[in-house]
C-alpha cells in the first residue's frame, strides 16, 4: 500500500480489525520511510454498479459521491462521519439487494427514502 504522505510503497500493518459490522476490515498502517501512520479499509468488491447520468452516459457508482452529498446535506447537523458511512452503506446495500436503478433525474426520491 502506498503511503499517502511520501509515496513510499513499503508500509506495514500495525493493527487490523473488523469494521462496519464485519463488512470491511480497518487496517492501521505505518510507512517505513517517513514513519507516518494512516488508515485503510478493505471491502469485498461485488458486482459493479453503473449510474445512468441525465445525458444517458454511464459511469461506475462512486460511494464517495454519496458521502460527499450526505456531508453537504448534514453540514449544520450533529452527524458524525461514522453515521454518514452507515447512511452510505444503506444506500449501496439498497441498490445492490433491492435492484433499484440510480438515474440522474433530480426528482428521484431514492436517497430520501434510504436515509
Amino acid at each position: 500500500m502506498m503511503c499517502p504522505y511520501c509515496g513510499n510503497i513499503e508500509t506495514s500493518v500495525t493493527d487490523s480489525r473488523l469494521a462496519d459490522d464485519g463488512r470491511s476490515i480497518r487496517r492501521r498502517r505505518e510507512c517505513s520511510k517517513c514513519g507516518k501512520r494512516f488508515t485503510t479499509y478493505e471491502r469485498t468488491e461485488l458486482e459493479r454498479i453503473t449510474v445512468i447520468k441525465k445525458d444517458n452516459t454511464r459511469e461506475p457508482f462512486d460511494r464517495n459521491k454519496i458521502i460527499s452529498g450526505i456531508m453537504k446535506a448534514c453540514e449544520k447537523m450533529p452527524v458524525t462521519r461514522e453515521q454518514m458511512d452507515i447512511m452510505a452503506d444503506r444506500v449501496e446495500r439498497a441498490i445492490r439487494f433491492k435492484g433499484w436503478v440510480l438515474s440522474g433525474n433530480p426528482d428521484n426520491p431514492f436517497l430520501l427514502i434510504c436515509l
